[in-house]
């Protein structure tokens, strides 16, 4: 692309949650509508709220070799996720899901602390929880769906099953409150409570360390971050950390979570890199929260798939006809045969 004009972005959406990502865009992007052909007239996809099937839109754009910020509510199905993920790879074309909780005030602390192969502290245990009063805009898939990503970017390792509880119903049977337990390959174990139901809103993340146990929430503005354990607590506020007990001054007010997506996505598509892609998480996250619907529905503990299928949707069912001997003389019975149906 010409570095002496400014990127050509088709953003797709409609309502006023979409409105957010054109005014991101203004000044940053010349914003076009989506051409039939060819895929040259654009040079990325916003896919904003309201968006129709954002699936068949981010696979086509994939399919053009047209980089994809998927910024729709997240309802991929585990093999809908996995067709994106290898679209990316084989295309070789940047898809990055929207991650709000990155720009939460602590995050970026805990994370330093827990990830990578050598971590400040190794985790234990993760615990979270998400509660919104009821009449929220949001959906128990969205909420459900973020914090699923949250535990899954600070710990390694793959979610290998998980054990779910409908904690409450609404009126037409659909769930408004849940129980999981994740359990992670490499051993930590994540209990998430996520709730459309309560009485007041709160977000918290905690992660039980061997020494330490870290605090993450937005209850206390001054001190996003807050380390317990030994003998002393330490609060950790925006960019700075001081020592619990000593006058705090009220955190700044967070980024515009809109503004710094569009940005950090046109920055990746400007410069032609795939860093800022995150689909493989993503495929992980949907693979966990089918799970758990699973769980929910049938109880008991319920195994995280591994898509890996050029398909869209769950593995068909496999029904096994004929095959063994028979006792009678002079019969024989059919070879074993395998249909998929």
């Amino acid at each position: 692309m010409s570095e002496d004009r400014p990127l050509r972005v088709a953003l797709l959406g409609h309502g006023s949650r979409a409105d957010r990502w054109a005014s991101a865009l203004l000044g940053r992007a010349e914003v076009s509508p989506l051409p039939e052909l060819p895929s040259s007239a654009i040079d990325a996809v916003i896919l904003a709220p309201g968006t129709i099937d954002p699936f068949a839109r981010a696979r086509e754009a994939l399919l053009a070799d047209v980089p994809v910020l998927y910024a729709a509510p997240f309802l991929l199905s585990p093999w809908q996720a996995d067709v994106l993920d290898g679209l990316s790879r084989r295309q070789k074309r940047l898809l990055c899901f929207v991650e709000p909780f990155q720009y939460r005030r602590g995050f970026a602390f805990m994370q330093r602390l827990l990830e990578g192969r050598e971590p400040f502290w190794r985790p234990l245990y993760l615990r979270s929880t998400c509660v919104v009063q009821p009449g929220h805009p949001a959906r128990l898939d969205d909420l459900a769906t973020e914090e699923l990503a949250v535990c899954d970017r600070l710990l390694d390792g793959r979610p290998t099953h998980v054990i779910a509880s409908a904690a409450r119903r609404d009126e037409a049977g659909e769930v408004v409150a849940a129980f999981l337990t994740v359990q992670y390959s490499s051993g930590p174990v994540v209990h998430y409570t996520i709730s459309l139901a309560e009485a007041t809103s709160v977000r918290q993340l905690v992660a039980v360390t061997p020494e330490r146990t870290l605090v993450m929430d937005e209850l206390d503005p001054a001190a996003s971050l807050r380390i317990a354990g030994g003998r002393e607590q330490e609060a950790f506020g925006e960019g700075q950390a001081q020592r619990a007990g000593r006058e705090n001054a009220l955190a700044p007010a967070g980024p515009d979570v809109v503004v710094e997506e569009v940005k950090r996505f046109l920055r990746a598509v400007a410069a032609g890199e795939r860093a800022s892609g995150n689909s493989d998480r993503w495929v992980r996250v949907a693979s966990v929260w089918w799970a758990a619907r699973q769980s929910m529905s049938f109880g008991g503990q319920i195994d995280v798939p591994s898509p890996k299928l050029a398909d869209t949707t769950p593995p068909p069912l496999t029904v096994i006809e004929g095959g063994g001997g028979s006792t009678e003389a002079g019969r024989i019975r059919p070879p074993l045969t395998v249909v998929a149906r």
